[in-house]
């Protein structure tokens, strides 16, 4: 495989005020194997070694438990803070979002497609001394995970996902329906199956002090026979009882594709494609509303809104990919851009614009808790084709600190991205070459860990 070096800060400046060169590529050295499972059963993990960071004593201790029935133990560090592993079966299968727990417990949604090309299944897997299954999705139609959250007060963790299958009390609106559940001692735990008016397409989960909101898009026939696009936004109490839902149906081609809570205030990102006002937007829904205060982002309905999260101070940061210039500087293709706003009033604070020759796109966005930002994104650079996997860092006011690219042969594509509380970064994704081992056919998913060069560890 292909990989390109760390770099310092000054070389990062460089990409963002210029067209970059391809980066000088070797082996992926620096990244050691995850352990492994060979078979990725529902098998005990093995115990950890005396050598692992977590039986280090100066590491926090707070005593946390988790009310689903995952015993978390005190605050501390994922076990392998450089490593990086490939999951996948003979057909296609997408590792769709991460999460670690206060214990340093990695947790990964997606599915896997096992059945011969007869439909996939939803997948969760664990990670804390080997990749394990935590818990699968398995109706006689086609099942996927696409999200996963922790509650920050009770540590409760809920997963999202689509079925067009049956399951067992939970009513079947044809179609794909949207899941959402909570990860128990038994497995996934479904508390709601819902499609309004026609299939929904769950995208993000979020989970704050006052709602649980999943966001994402449905489609719908209508009398001429056409498809429209609409997106669609669910909160939830934080006991899994549906509170609200919202589809704002329209002509537009538009989409939710990212989600953030701040106490009962729900917050809604995506993008219209096609219509009267394209572009990336946020839409900002109060406590009890259905309608929401909307501020647009860019006018071009080619960009793509990937994530949002609130900040402390209630401004909003964002992140997406523009074909257009938003920033000081466009750089050719398609370009990274990640913004803050101020959530009142819509304005733009800053923009820092990012890319290469090729096209970039943003997939994830995670903060530390000194405001640095981690991004997920891909790239095409050069004559290339293949996207690789680009991980880079910001700090508050949008200048880089870091940059690094590693690719295969084949597509390697970031899906999501989660930080442990030391500030080891965890990149999920799918692969269609040998990024982090042999592929097993078709498209398998991927995991990266990397700390090092990275932000503010306690």
């Amino acid at each position: 495989m292909r990989s390109c070096a760390r770099c310092s800060v000054a070389c990062a400046v460089l990409w963002v005020r210029g067209p970059m060169q391809l980066l000088s590529r070797f082996a992926f050295a620096n990244l050691t194997a995850i352990s492994l499972l060979s078979a990725c059963t529902d098998e005990t993990a093995p115990s950890p070694t005396p050598e692992d960071p977590t039986e280090e004593p100066d590491r926090d201790t707070r005593d946390i438990r988790d009310t689903s029935g995952i015993d978390l133990q005190p605050e501390r560090c994922i076990a392998s803070t450089d490593g990086a592993a490939m999951y996948g079966t003979a057909g296609d299968d997408e590792l769709r979002d991460v999460a670690v727990t206060s214990d340093g417990t990695i947790l990964i949604a997606g599915f896997e497609d096992s059945r011969g090309g007869i439909g996939s299944r939803g997948v969760v897997l664990e990670s804390r001394y080997g990749l394990r299954k935590r818990a699968t999705l398995d109706t006689l139609g086609s099942d996927a995970f696409e999200a996963i959250a922790i509650d920050p007060t009770t540590k409760h963790v809920w997963v999202a996902g689509r079925t067009n299958g049956s399951i067992p009390e939970l009513f079947a609106h044809g179609g794909f329906d949207s899941l959402l559940g909570s990860l128990g001692p038994s497995g996934f735990e479904p508390v709601y199956r819902g499609a309004y008016s026609s299939q929904e397409f769950p995208k993000q989960l979020a989970v704050g002090s006052g709602y649980i909101a999943l966001a994402g898009h449905e489609e719908r026939l209508v009398a001429d026979g056409s498809t429209w696009i609409d997106p669609f936004l669910s909160a939830f109490r934080t006991d899994g009882a549906q509170h609200w839902h919202t589809i704002r149906q329209s002509a537009d081609v538009e989409r939710y594709t990212a989600v953030d809570v701040s106490g009962t205030t729900v917050i809604a990102g995506g993008q219209t494609a096609a219509g009267a006002t394209p572009g990336m937007f946020v839409a900002i829904y109060t406590e009890e509303s259905n309608s929401a205060t909307r501020h647009r982002i860019s006018t071009s309905g080619s960009d793509e809104l990937a994530a949002i999260r609130v900040l402390p101070d209630g401004d909003i940061l964002w992140a997406g990919t523009t074909s257009g210039q938003l920033g000081d500087v466009a750089h050719g293709g398609k370009d990274i851009v990640v913004g803050r706003l101020d959530a009142e009033t819509g304005e733009s604070l800053w923009i820092a614009q990012l890319g290469t020759d090729g096209d970039d796109h943003v997939d994830d966005i995670a903060l530390d808790d000194a405001g640095n930002i981690f991004v997920a994104a891909d790239a095409t650079t050069g004559d290339s084709t293949d996207r690789d996997v680009v991980f880079l860092s910001l700090d508050s006011e949008g200048t880089v600190k870091s940059y690094e690219q590693w690719g295969s042969t084949g597509d390697d594509v970031p899906t999501a991205i989660a930080l442990d509380a030391c500030g080891t970064a965890v990149l999920v994704g799918h692969t269609t070459g040998d990024l982090a081992g042999t592929s097993h056919g078709g498209r398998d998913g991927f995991v990266i860990t990397a700390r090092g060069f990275l932000a503010n560890p306690r």
